[in-house]
């Protein structure tokens, strides 16, 4: 089962948008918790958590794929983001 985006709002995150880069992503943010922006492609799992600034390596948290909701919740706990 993949993760979905209301999975992810149910987690607390709220939509933002959404950009196109090689595939659709929708990203989102956290009330309460500032420089921390989650974008996620349902097409092709993809995860990235990063600051919010464009995009670089040293500014991303976490780039790979995320098969579930609780894949989703292991990696935010990881970098506690809660």
């Amino acid at each position: 089962m993949r993760l979905t985006k209301e999975q992810i709002e149910a987690e607390g995150w709220k939509h933002i948008g959404g950009k196109l880069l090689s595939v659709a992503q929708q990203e989102y943010c956290k009330e309460g918790i500032a420089g921390v922006r989650v974008q996620y492609s349902e097409k092709d799992r993809e995860l990235i958590i990063d600051n919010g600034e464009e995009y670089e390596q040293n500014n991303t948290f976490y780039y790979g794929e995320c098969k579930d909701i609780n894949t989703f919740r292991w990696v935010c706990k990881l970098l506690k983001i809660e």
